[in-house]
């Protein structure tokens, strides 16, 4: 099960993982202090699945982000966050998604939908969504006639 062993890293990690309740729509909060770091999700997640997905976007930001996030002022932070979210979002779905199982899958007689995918691997569609994107130049490497592909798609 993935939330044992995302709680394990955590553990592992020394990130305190607390369930609160959080406002709007914010679903977790990954925060470092000098006390050390946090990890709080929203007590109203309703699915295990769910929960496992935030809980490793969450542990990704502590693997790749460089500074809190939550602080932001200008223009320039906006974009560095949207970028470290992203990072984090792959940290989690290349965590929850193993790159054979997933190619794998799509090479089947009938590839499988998102949501056929997301069941599989007990994750999001979203995570699912972000793993092919994040493996889709790879894939595209690895496809007979690629260079015809990528030069069509560059028109």
């Amino acid at each position: 099960m993935h939330l044992t062993r995302l709680f394990s890293i955590a553990e592992q990690e020394q990130i305190f993982v607390y369930q609160t309740y959080l406002s709007g729509k914010v679903r977790g909060v990954y925060r470092r202090t000098t006390l050390g770091a946090v990890i709080l999700l929203d007590q109203n997640i309703s699915s295990r699945r769910e929960l496992g997905c935030i809980l490793a976007e969450e542990l990704g930001h502590h693997f790749t982000s460089t500074y809190n996030i939550c602080n932001y002022y200008s223009h320039m932070d906006a974009i560095r966050i949207n970028r470290e979210e992203r990072i984090a979002l792959i940290w989690a779905a290349n965590t929850l998604i193993p790159d054979d199982d997933f190619v794998d899958m799509l090479s089947w007689d009938q590839p499988p939908t998102r949501f056929v995918m997301a069941e599989h691997f007990y994750v999001t569609e979203r995570l699912v969504e972000i793993k092919f994107e994040h493996l889709y130049p790879k894939l595209l490497a690895m496809a007979p006639g690629w260079r015809e592909i990528a030069a069509e798609e560059a028109r």
